[in-house]
This record gives C-alpha cells, structure tokens and sequence, in this order.
C-alpha cells in the first residue's frame, strides 16, 4: 500500500514533465510548435502504465494476502499444538490429581486399620490383665478360705485332743508317771489350754 503511494506521484510528474517540453530549435528561427500526430499514444502508454501499477498493486496485495492467509494458517497450527498439549497437559493433572487421591485413600484406610488394631489389641491386653488379675483375687481368696477351714479344723482337733487328755486326767485312772507323760504331750502339743496338776 505505501509503495502505491509512493509511486503515483512520480508517474504523475513523469507523464506531466514531458507535454510542456518543445523540440530544440537554431537560434534566430522562431520555434516551431508541435504537434503529436499520434495524440492517443501517450494515453495509451498512460493506460499501460496504470495496469501495470495496479497489476502490480493486486501482486502485492494477493502477496500480503497470502502471507497473511499463512500466518493465520501458522497461528492456527500453534493454537491447535498448544490445545493439545494443554488437553494433554490436564488429561495428565487429572490422573494424577486422582492418583494421589487413591494414594491419600488407601494411606487413610491403612492408617484406620492400624489404629483400630491397636485400639483392639490394648482392650484386649486389659481385659486379659483384668481376668487375670481377677483369678488370681479369686485363687487367693479361694486359698485364704482353705487356710481359715483348715485352721479351724486343727483348733478342733486341739480342743478335741485337749479334753480327752484333760478327761484322761480327770478320770484318776492313771499313776503319777502316766499322768506326768500325758501332761508333757499336752504341753508340746502348744494348745495353751489351762490344766490342774
């Protein structure tokens, strides 16, 4: 476009300069005027002029068409690159997004289970320690009941044996010796019970 406007006003001025020229002429003798007898020859070359320029116009123009047509084509190519790569790209986000998600899920469920088995583990630690601890309560006691029964059972049988050697005394069936001999077996016996000599 620029380059039109460059070159219409020197054609102008190249067409112009030449209609007021006249030929050379001897000194003294009065110049002749004259006349072209091929006055639409210069229109013609004016004519050839013009189509040439505006031939050239429409090249240049088809030229910046096409180059425009081609880098729309190359801005076009590039914006369907980069939507692909950019489809690509979140295509790839996307599985990695929920990649990690199955990782943070599966993490969770194990970090749960870990959890609750220890919870089950130290309720059942306690309950075993708890009934443990409750049978031996239970056996000690048990044993303490036994003790206690049998003590009283060897009481009894003191103060069992205890009146019959006092009743074997009393009786005066026995001589001083046997009497004395009974009386030295109660005293090892440790009954601790009052007798008369």
């Amino acid at each position: 476009m620029i380059r039109i406007l460059i070159l219409l006003p020197l054609l102008l001025l190249l067409t112009g300069c030449g209609e007021g020229q006249q030929r050379p002429y001897v000194v003294g003798q009065k110049p002749k005027t004259v006349h072209s007898p091929y006055p639409t020859a210069k229109k013609t070359d004016n004519s050839v002029k013009i189509a040439t320029i505006e031939a050239q116009n429409r090249k240049e123009i088809a030229e910046i068409e096409m180059d425009r047509d081609l880098q729309v084509q190359k801005i076009q190519q590039e914006t369907k690159i980069h939507e692909v790569a950019t489809g690509k790209e979140i295509a790839f986000n996307i599985q990695k997004t929920l990649g990690l998600k199955d990782e943070n899920f599966y993490a969770l469920n194990t970090n749960i289970l870990i959890v609750t088995s220890l919870l089950v583990l130290i309720v059942l630690g306690l309950i075993v320690y708890f009934f443990l601890k409750w049978r031996e309560d239970k056996l000690k006691m048990h044993q303490d009941e036994i003790e206690k029964e049998k003590e009283l059972k060897e009481k009894e049988l003191q103060v069992l044996l205890a009146t019959k050697i006092l009743d074997t005394i009393a009786s005066g069936n026995l001589d001083k010796e046997e009497e004395h001999k009974l009386i030295e077996t109660f005293e090892k016996t440790n009954l601790g019970l009052p007798y008369k000599k």
